[in-house]
């Protein structure tokens, strides 16, 4: 039997086709992309050697197929099992949920998992698979930003854009699924993972500010990482300091839409807790204030012209100091206290 005759009629050729195709993502799952040679995919679809050549033109064709087929199932399987869909009063509350639905889902998802490393591997040869991935992780990320974009806080109006953070919300799902893949028996506590990373993370850019100020080699990396230092001014002040007058710990201001930003927002309000040996820098440690976020024990409350509101601690995040626009109160001795026991408690000072 040939090619031609095994896949009579438009029907029978697309029969064909999609047969050797899932052939051979089940055999590059089950014995990798060098594992993967004509005779054991044609054993597998119970074809003949000619039908790859006639369909695919090769086999390293078909392969490169088979492997853009698994890239697009990879995406929807993470889209299926959480990564975008979890529910939760804070982004973070949502990523853990998805961090958990993640791993649970992630057994039963172990082969189409290794396919997917499969394809990482041969990106880097193979143009075609590399295009599929680029793909769906630019599909991954729109949809953590669509998902995540719900609820008190919204992605899609973080400080960063909404990409990156989005970019780094998938990477931290690549990392575990390595960690899984090499130790399915690894203990995950998501709630856990989600609370140190935002402590590692503060607590790091407060450091570097600090370095940065005393003159350290990490200066120069410093003003890249967290106060954009592709800024060419030499001063680094809001309208307060254009006006000579130098901001203050605990003062709230307006803060002006990230550089280049066309979005009309409604204002956002921040809190300035940078340490005062500190307000030289080009940057500006901050603690977002919103009037509609939930309480927490974590989100002292405050009053901002004349209506309640919370400090949204765990957000705590530099920024520009260009962006601290005119000012617009200032926390009460008793609101500072609450503010910085707050701070001590989401950074784990205390």
């Amino acid at each position: 039997m040939t090619a031609e005759t095994e896949t009579g009629g438009t029907h029978g050729r697309e029969a064909a086709r999609t047969r050797l195709l899932e052939a051979t993502i089940r055999t590059v799952q089950e014995k990798g992309r060098g594992g993967a040679t004509a005779r054991a995919i044609t054993s597998a679809a119970e074809a003949n050697l000619g039908s790859i050549t006639y369909h695919f033109g090769s086999k390293d064709q078909l392969v490169d197929q088979a492997l853009v087929a698994v890239c697009e199932r990879w995406a929807d399987s993470l889209k299926g099992s959480g990564l975008v869909s979890a529910t939760g009063r804070t982004l973070g509350e949502r990523i853990a949920r998805s961090l958990g639905a993640f791993a649970t889902a992630l057994p039963r998802n172990r082969p189409l998992a290794l396919a997917f490393i499969e394809a990482l591997a041969s990106a880097e040869r193979s143009p075609t698979v590399r295009e599929a991935l680029r793909d769906s992780y630019e599909d991954l990320r729109a949809a953590v930003t669509k998902g995540a974009g719900e609820g008190n806080q919204v992605l899609g109006q973080a400080d960063p854009p909404a990409d990156t953070v989005a970019g780094a919300v998938v990477a931290l799902f690549d990392g575990l699924l390595i960690q899984l893949l090499l130790d399915p028996q690894r203990e995950l506590k998501p709630g856990e993972l989600i609370a140190s990373l935002g402590s590692l993370f503060s607590t790091a850019l407060v450091e570097a500010g600090y370095r940065s100020a005393q003159g350290s080699s990490l200066a120069e990396e410093v003003k890249g990482l967290v106060g954009q230092g592709h800024d060419s001014e030499d001063s680094a002040s809001g309208d307060d300091q254009r006006q000579g007058r130098r901001s203050a710990r605990g003062e709230i201001y307006r803060l002006k839409p990230p550089r280049g930003s066309r979005r009309q927002t409604p204002p956002r309000y921040v809190v300035l807790l940078q340490s005062p040996e500190l307000l030289g820098l080009r940057t500006a440690l901050i603690a977002p204030v919103a009037s509609n976020a939930d309480a927490a024990t974590f989100r002292p409350e405050i009053e901002l012209d004349g209506e309640p509101a919370h400090v949204l601690v765990e957000r705590l995040r530099t920024v520009d100091r260009k962006r601290l626009a005119e000012r617009v109160g200032r926390l009460s001795t008793s609101e500072q206290e609450e503010v910085d026991k707050a701070v001590a408690a989401v950074l784990a000072l205390g």
